[in-house]
């Protein structure tokens, strides 16, 4: 059933929304365990440990599982698994995704969350510990400022100096969602039940490149590794803490759309919890 819903929704988008370049080869319902294969990942890629407890597809729920060891994403610190699929021009990614603690509904550990990431590659002549480099977004749901409390988080990350923002959120299954359209970043989210997206937060990026790195990431306990190393970025992306993680992130599926080019958005930049009306929703593909 599952499948047969994500193909409807796949051929519903490619109908409403088909622009020049289809996306969806990069989709992923995660019924094949051996998808993983076809997602490029961060510590694979530059080189660094992947701090992973688990990462597999289930055969019984088809749901790509991630359980990350101590980890987090800051600045210059980027410690945590993060996969992705490289992506040109504008864009629509969404992820059904369920984050929950090893046995309870939220996360037990702050600073402890998953969901979708756009990063700008490192260059290929840069050193992998020099500063100023890191150029990525994310949306992600779980426990942030406060253990056992369901937030958002959003971070923008600008040349290693990262901003966030935090906002409340419900547990159980949700929708996220990041739009590109030029150099604005929309990022929204859906409940399951709901029929409306709600746009949380709009970014915009005059310095992303053209072709962009979109996934999915998980990480947790950010603190167990900040009190050790914050003063030492090298050991905070390499060395293995005995901390405390608490992160299940479960994804459904990950699909990927070409949004409509005809017209402009007109939204004010970075108002949070907006609706969005049905013609907006359509240009940017989330229909």
């Amino acid at each position: 059933m599952k499948h047969f819903i994500f193909q409807m929704l796949v051929v519903m988008t490619v109908n409403n929304v088909f622009s020049q370049t289809d996306l969806s080869h990069l989709n992923d319902d995660f019924s094949n365990p051996n998808s993983i294969s076809n997602w490029k990942s961060h510590h694979q890629t530059e080189g660094w440990p992947g701090f992973i407890s688990k990462s597999e597809i289930s055969d019984q729920s088809n749901t790509w599982l991630i359980e990350p060891q101590s980890s987090g994403w800051f600045g210059e610190f980027h410690r945590g698994p993060y996969y992705y699929k490289e992506v040109s021009g504008d864009f629509t990614v969404i992820t059904r995704v369920k984050v929950t603690g090893y046995e309870t509904q939220s996360p037990t550990s702050s600073y402890s969350l998953a969901g979708l990431m756009v990063r700008a590659a490192r260059p290929i002549d840069a050193d992998k510990n020099a500063k100023g480099h890191e150029n990525w977004m994310f949306l992600s749901t779980g426990a942030a400022t406060k253990k056992d409390v369901p937030q958002f988080e959003s971070k923008n990350t600008a040349k290693g100096k990262s901003k966030l923002k935090v906002f409340p959120a419900k547990t159980g299954w949700i929708e996220l969602a990041i739009s590109r359209k030029g150099n604005q970043f929309y990022q929204s989210y859906r409940y399951d039940g709901d029929t409306a997206w709600v746009l949380l937060r709009v970014v915009e990026r005059n310095d992303m490149p053209e072709t962009l790195q979109v996934g999915i990431l998980a990480y947790s306990d950010f603190w167990s590794v900040a009190r050790k190393y914050f003063f030492n970025r090298q050991k905070f992306n390499t060395v293995e803490v005995n901390g405390k993680p608490d992160v299940k992130a479960e994804f459904d599926y990950v699909k990927f759309i070409r949004p409509l080019n005809e017209e402009k958005i007109e939204i004010k930049v970075g108002f949070p919890l907006l609706e969005m009306t049905k013609k907006q929703k359509s240009i940017i593909g989330l229909m």
